[in-house]
C-alpha cells in the first residue's frame, strides 16, 4: 500500500510538472507573438524623417557639456587629443576602406532589422556622437530597428 502511494504521488508530481511546463512555453509563444504585432504597430521611419530628426539634434549643447578647454592638457582626460576629435565634424565623409573583392558582394535587400548595441566607459563625447552618426549614415534605415547605448559605468554623469 505505501508503495502504491508513492508511485501515485511521484506520477502525480510528474503530471503536474509537465502540465506547468507546458503552461509556461504556451505562455512564452504568446507574449512573443504579442511582441511582434507591437513591432509591427510601429511605424516605419523614411530616410527623410531621420535626416530631419538629426537636424533637431541639437549637438553643440550636447558637446559642450564636456568640452576640452584651453589651458587643459588636451590628452589627460581621454588618452587621446580631445581637441582635434572635437574639430572633426560628426556628419563626415569617409572613403571606403573595404577589399576590392568586398565590394563586389551583393546581398539581399530583404534582411530582417536588427539591433544596434554600443557600449561605451568614460567615452569623450564628440567620439560617440561619430560613432552614431556612422552607423546611422552607412546603414539603411529600414535594418536599424534600434540603437542601444549601454554606459559601462562612466564618471561622467551626462
Amino acid at each position: 500500500m505505501k508503495r502504491l502511494s508513492r508511485k501515485l504521488t511521484l506520477a502525480l508530481v510528474v503530471l503536474c510538472w509537465t502540465a506547468a511546463l507546458l503552461y509556461l512555453i504556451l505562455l512564452s509563444r504568446q507574449q512573443v507573438s504579442d511582441l511582434g504585432t507591437k513591432d509591427a504597430q510601429y511605424r516605419q521611419i523614411s530616410e527623410a524623417e531621420w535626416d530631419d530628426l538629426l537636424e533637431e539634434f541639437e549637438e553643440k549643447n550636447y558637446l559642450n557639456a564636456r568640452r576640452w578647454k584651453p589651458g587643459q592638457d588636451p590628452y589627460k582626460l581621454y588618452a587621446f587629443n580631445q581637441r582635434e576629435s572635437e574639430r572633426i565634424p560628426s556628419n563626415r565623409v569617409l572613403r571606403d576602406t573595404r577589399h576590392y573583392r568586398c565590394t563586389t558582394l551583393h546581398y539581399n535587400p530583404d534582411l530582417p532589422s536588427t539591433s544596434i548595441v554600443i557600449t561605451f566607459h568614460n567615452e569623450a563625447r564628440s567620439t560617440l556622437l561619430r560613432t552614431i552618426r556612422s552607423v546611422l549614415n552607412r546603414t539603411p534605415v529600414h535594418l536599424i530597428h534600434e540603437i542601444i547605448l549601454v554606459d559601462d559605468y562612466s564618471g561622467d554623469g551626462g
